[in-house]
């Protein structure tokens, strides 16, 4: 079970990864690319996506409703 674990964690990260580097515009390939964030036009770019995330992993954690992630995911754009 530990590697499934491990797994998961990596495919996580990635997908942080991954979205911080399409709303910054840059390639984040190693750990010290993160210092890109420090930027601040990086960081205003990135702070959209990242509240994003965040809310629809709460609705994806707490919402008993199943239609409750779907209207998140229209909703995000459209306030956007």
């Amino acid at each position: 079970l530990p590697v499934v674990g491990g797994s998961l964690a990596f495919i996580g990260y990635f997908c942080v990864e991954a979205g911080v580097s399409l709303c910054i515009s840059r390639p984040i390939m190693k750990p010290s690319d993160w210092s890109y964030l420090f930027d601040k036009q990086a960081l205003l770019l990135a702070i959209p996506g990242i509240i994003a995330g965040i809310l629809l992993t709460g609705v994806a954690r707490k919402c008993q409703d199943e239609a409750m992630l779907p209207i998140s995911m229209v909703v995000i754009p459209v306030v956007f």
